[in-house]
């Protein structure tokens, strides 16, 4: 959060608003609009207004701000950073009807996919069986900082490259080990 809050999110000064540094949005919470950021490879943060339900994902680096009441801007640490290292967690949920085993990503994908669901919760677990009982769902973004699991269609090998993004992860369903 930048300054406390009651601020507007700004390019290389408090008057650098150029419509061109974020992407327009309507989210309905703080969570729905950090989530829009999670889905942007580029973001650099977001300013949220719940007020008016307006979400600007930034893509251009937020230097500055500018006050702005029921505005609040929140920059986003290492979002640019990139790996290749797959995580080697294995964790493994069941269903009626197979098996279905998941990997675990270093970070948060760079390369999602599209959005088929989500759920607010805290358990690695219940993002598990979310994903598990969704049958569009390869793979997640787990957030507890945010309270959720972010269902997405992309089918995941473990090499991708990911990007930092606080505490999230991406989980994957990948073949289980005999």
């Amino acid at each position: 959060l930048v300054e406390g809050g009651g601020r507007a999110c700004r390019g290389a000064n408090t008057q650098d608003n150029a419509a061109s540094h974020y992407t327009l949005h309507f989210a309905s919470s703080l969570s729905d609009c950090q989530s829009k950021c999670l889905a942007t490879p580029e973001c650099q943060g977001i300013e949220f207004n719940v007020g008016i339900q307006r979400c600007e994902v930034w893509t251009r680096s937020i230097e500055s701000s500018a006050a702005a009441a029921s505005f609040y801007c929140y920059t986003f640490e290492g979002a640019a950073s990139v790996t290749t290292q797959p995580a080697s967690t294995t964790i493994s949920t069941s269903t009626t009807t197979a098996s279905i085993c998941y990997g675990e990503l270093s970070a948060v994908a760079a390369e999602e996919g599209t959005g088929v669901g989500e759920i607010s919760t805290v358990s690695l677990e219940e993002c598990q069986r979310a994903c598990s009982s969704n049958i569009q769902c390869k793979s997640a973004a787990f957030c507890p900082e945010f309270e959720g699991c972010y269902l997405k269609d992309k089918s995941l090998t473990g090499a991708e490259a990911t990007r930092d993004f606080y505490d999230c992860k991406t989980i994957y369903q990948r073949p289980c080990e005999a």
